[in-house]
């Protein structure tokens, strides 16, 4: 079914007239507004305050970017700190290598002056024994003699 232009005129003229009235019924305007030019009133006042709420909104949105661009510096300078503290830390590891190294030559050290007092002792222990076996074998021969 469609409507000619006619219908559609009166539809609008019964809405334009009982528009008033429901919106009173439904609580959005108070129940003392009687003109429909204070309902115009207040709808450009609402239209005002929308207004004024998207800018509002649009400058929380722009200080929302600009934390968000802060935090970014912010988590680049830490990167940066991060960066630096590796390569301390590679420095450090470095210089460990280098004494590792140093405490491996020691030991080794250690070990050579280990093996060389081993067989000095061994030699000293031969040579006592070999003393006390001659001197068993004199004090022994002199009691024979």
């Amino acid at each position: 079914m469609e409507l000619g232009e006619t219908e559609l005129k009166i539809i609008a003229e019964y809405v334009k007239n009982h528009i008033p009235q429901w919106l009173k019924e439904a609580d959005i305007i108070p129940k003392d507004y009687s003109s429909n030019t204070l309902l115009v009133e207040r709808v450009v006042r609402v239209e005002e305050m929308r207004h004024d709420m998207i800018a509002r909104f649009e400058q929380i949105d722009r200080k929302f970017e600009m934390l968000l661009h802060q935090m970014d510096k912010m988590f680049e300078q830490v990167d940066k700190r991060f960066e630096q503290v590796d390569k301390r830390f590679e420095q450090v590891d470095k210089r460990f290598e280098q004494v590792d190294k140093r405490f491996e030559q020691v030991d080794k050290r250690f070990e050579d002056l280990r093996h060389d007092m081993n067989s000095r002792f061994n030699m000293m222990y031969k040579l006592m024994a070999s003393g006390f076996a001659l001197l068993a074998f004199l004090i022994t021969l002199f009691q024979y003699i």
